[in-house]
């Protein structure tokens, strides 16, 4: 998955009783991705989380994003930078070194393998 496909993923792009998830790529095509029943349950848990975080809000904003900052707004690629970067350095590791590509190709040659 593309960071830009990441943080574009809506809610209603997500069928748990399917196991899928839909993701809008470049050029606007349209692909499904498998849930597993551990990402199941993650996804699942996540959204209760959010729901409660958006509850929360005085000034709650409707929308329908899965990743939502803390002011409820749709997260931006720049902030899921920060906190792969900082996932990094907690890991440590040289966030310098490696960014979000580096993790997308690092999961894709683990599943390759």
């Amino acid at each position: 998955m593309r960071l830009s496909e990441l943080v574009q993923i809506n809610l209603t792009d997500i069928k748990f009783d399917e196991m899928t998830l839909r993701l809008q790529g470049k050029g606007n095509k349209e692909r499904y991705c498998y849930l597993n029943d551990s990402t199941k349950k993650t996804l699942q848990e996540y959204i209760e989380l959010r729901e409660n975080q958006i509850g929360s809000k005085d000034n709650k904003k409707e929308n329908d994003w899965l990743f939502i900052s803390r002011q409820s707004a749709k997260i931006s690629i720049r902030q899921v930078n920060r906190l792969v970067k900082k996932a990094y350095s907690d890991a440590g590791l040289d966030e310098r070194q490696y960014g979000v590509h580096t993790l997308r190709h690092s999961f894709a040659t683990i599943l390759y393998k």
